[in-house]
């Protein structure tokens, strides 16, 4: 017959299971570090645990500040030991188990005031790899054997997986936030800052234009009113992106249906891209600057292709109302087999030989780069800018 396992091996095999399934249960990492702690001296019935781990700003040091057994309850402070005192610190300086039966025999031993020394310690350093995060210790009032050493050294390893699949997963919450950030600023700059660089320049223009003629200016206070209120649109929509969810519903929003509704794009859905640029060209190109567009060339594009195409013309024309002092601007649209070509010309002053890439070109790359395109900015023929922007082409 086979032979049944021994408790305390069930005990130990309870402990390491136990351990292992807390790892997917999406707890912080101090609460598994105590769950941890309080199941060894539980279960294994050690009365001394300490679980410390290496301080971040000083990995000389080790912060102890979860504890299990006797020292949960007798000390009710955190302790911060240098790698080079005690047992532990032998442990995660050497990456190896320290096993002592005898503490009185070895000097290293570092008994917490107010306690009574145990017998031995154990000693494991939390690892992956070469990386070691901390220790696990324990103390016992008899000698250690091999099956204790085994338990401790698994519950070790999957506390050093524990720990670093945490910290990727704070890496990676951080690389989004931090996208987010970065997309919502471009959207900012994109959207609402071209706007408003239309609305000043409109207000510059509105007292001669009075003095001129007041069926003029009223016709620029009118473009003035519009303007405002697609950058009021523009805005509402940036704040409604930082909110997690629809007010008052409980359900996540639908982050791309909200954009193409709330952020002036909405015309790219009905009419495509020819009735969004026409549309848009009105309402940000002053009188003094002679537009055309061209879209005889195009057929419609899947919606977040014609997305970027938008903002790139945005960004565009912003640019040339603020410094190519140009008198026409010529937009075309074209699609050829596999590709669209989206083409802004100016017959402005130029790149400047100093000129230097800002944000908005930056914007720009990234949103045709992010569709598989690319951005060619050259000078323009007799004069003033070309920008040609090109991505794949995916018919609606």
């Amino acid at each position: 017959m086979p032979l049944s396992p021994h408790p305390v091996e069930l005990e130990r095999l309870r402990l390491i299971a136990g351990i292992a399934s807390r790892m997917h249960e999406g707890q912080d990492l101090d609460t598994l570090l105590q769950t941890t702690a309080d199941a060894i001296h539980d279960v294994l019935g050690f009365p001394n645990v300490d679980i410390p781990l290496l301080d971040p700003d000083d990995p000389e040091v080790l912060v102890v500040r979860i504890r299990g057994g006797h020292y949960k309850t007798a000390i009710q402070h955190v302790d911060r030991i240098p790698l080079g005192r005690g047992i532990m610190g032998s442990a995660v300086r050497g990456r190896r188990t320290e096993l002592v039966n005898d503490i009185r025999a070895d000097p290293r031993y570092v008994c917490p005031p107010g306690v009574e020394p145990a017998q031995a310690e154990l000693a494991v350093p939390i690892r992956l790899g070469e990386e070691v995060f901390g220790v696990v210790n324990v103390e016992s009032d008899r000698p250690f054997d091999e099956g204790d050493r085994l338990s401790i050294e698994a519950v070790a390893d999957f506390l050093g997986i524990a720990i670093r699949n945490r910290s990727l997963l704070a890496q990676a919450r951080a690389a989004a936030v931090l996208t987010e950030r970065q997309r919502l600023a471009r959207e900012l700059h994109d959207n609402v800052t071209q706007i408003l660089s239309s609305i000043s320049l409109l207000t510059q223009t509105l007292d001669s234009a009075w003095r001129r003629d007041p069926a003029e200016g009223s016709r620029r206070v009118a473009r003035l009113s519009q303007l405002a209120q697609t950058a009021f649109a523009e805005m509402r929509m940036l704040l409604r992106e930082l909110s997690p969810q629809a007010p008052g519903s409980g359900k996540a929003v639908d982050v791309s249906r909200r954009t193409r509704t709330l952020a002036g794009l909405e015309r790219l859905r009905e009419h495509a891209l020819p009735g969004a640029l026409e549309r848009m060209l009105a309402v940000m190109a002053p009188e003094d600057l002679a537009v055309r567009l061209d879209c005889d060339g195009y057929a419609p594009q899947k919606l977040e292709l014609e997305e970027a195409l938008y903002r790139v013309t945005q960004e565009a024309l912003s640019n040339v109302m603020r410094h190519a002092r140009a008198k026409t601007v010529h937009v075309s649209a074209t699609v050829t087999q596999d590709q669209v070509v989206l083409r802004i010309a100016d017959d402005g002053r130029g790149i400047d030989t100093e000129f230097r890439p800002g944000i908005g070109l930056s914007s720009m790359r990234t949103r045709l780069e992010s569709g598989g395109g690319h951005l060619r900015v050259t000078p323009n023929t007799p004069s003033g800018t070309l920008i040609e922007a090109r991505l794949p082409r995916v018919d609606r």
